[in-house]
């Protein structure tokens, strides 16, 4: 269970450097992309399917360009790391808790695996 939760947390890691790096510099082609975040070129290729999968960038002929989706969700992170933060010293302690719109404002997109 928790090498799937390690996996995940890699999974969307990885996806936000590639879309901190496609907002601070674009168009933005996957060499360049895959050179500056040091990871593999497969790797950066499925980040950003992801990521254009859920509408945070769009392809372009000259590269990888973000989308107004991305602004909202890099607005909202952390907020919605704070509610995940909440969540799991709860779990530390093994008490549930509180319900939190944590699973409405997480971004669906970068919480569950896309590979």
């Amino acid at each position: 269970m928790f090498d799937t939760l390690h996996h995940e947390l890699a999974l969307f890691e990885r996806a936000l450097g590639i879309l901190t790096l496609v907002r601070e510099d674009n168009p933005i082609g996957i060499r360049r992309l895959s050179r500056e975040s040091g990871h593999e070129h497969h790797e950066t290729r499925a980040a950003l399917r992801l990521l254009e999968d859920e509408g945070f960038i769009e392809a372009t002929p000259d590269g990888a360009v973000p989308t107004n989706r991305a602004g909202t969700f890099l607005a909202r992170l952390d907020d919605s790391l704070s509610e995940i933060a909440v969540r799991i010293e709860a779990l530390s302690r093994h008490t549930p808790a509180e319900s939190t719109d944590c699973e409405r404002s997480a971004s669906p997109e970068l919480t569950r695996a896309k590979r």
